[in-house]
């Protein structure tokens, strides 16, 4: 049986640029000097991995702090 390994990216756009926020859950530090998304999806492409969704929310993350 095939394992599948799965990365989760939330981002943030700061004054309209979209940024990688937190990777599996956890912050990125300085996120907000962070690749604007389109260059850091293509980094991740080189190293192997593969878009399969994108979700839209409004929702304030993480819903804790």
């Amino acid at each position: 049986m095939q394992k599948w390994e799965y990365l989760f990216v939330v981002c943030e756009s700061l004054f309209g640029i979209w940024r990688p926020r937190y990777f599996n859950d956890k912050e990125i530090r300085d996120w907000k000097d962070a690749p604007e998304m389109s260059i850091y999806s293509n980094e991740l492409g080189e190293k192997g991995w593969e878009l399969v969704n994108v979700v839209w929310s409004f929702s304030d993350y993480p819903l804790s702090t």
